[in-house]
């Protein structure tokens, strides 16, 4: 079974994108989001939310490889912290929060 990859391209609906087998992302336009939904401290991850729905926050490598999911659940519109003392977050991964395929935001891992 191939594994699932996440190309950022914020607000469309993929798993996989044609530009991820070209090697390419020009096809994907701008990967920063204009009003970031995720602010990171050292212990955890502020989740900013507009729209009641269920949401996954992950970790993905640079090859847009899911890593480990930090938080899979329904969330309300309003800001949920979610803690991250007991996991390691690597440097030049991405936290991802996505609304089904949808990517909803992304933030590099200092």
């Amino acid at each position: 079974m191939e594994s699932l990859k996440y190309i950022f391209c914020l607000g469309e609906t993929h798993s996989r994108h044609p530009a991820l087998d070209a090697g390419s992302t020009e096809n994907c336009g701008t990967v920063n989001s204009p009003s970031n939904k995720l602010l990171m401290d050292s212990e955890g991850v502020t989740v900013r939310i507009d729209t009641d729905a269920v949401y996954v926050l992950e970790v993905v490598n640079a090859a847009g490889i899911p890593l480990q999911t930090l938080f899979s659940g329904h969330l309300t519109v309003g800001e949920h912290y979610i803690g991250t003392r007991n996991v390691t977050l690597d440097r030049g991964n991405y936290l991802v929060l996505r609304r089904g395929n949808t990517i909803i935001s992304r933030l590099l891992i200092p």
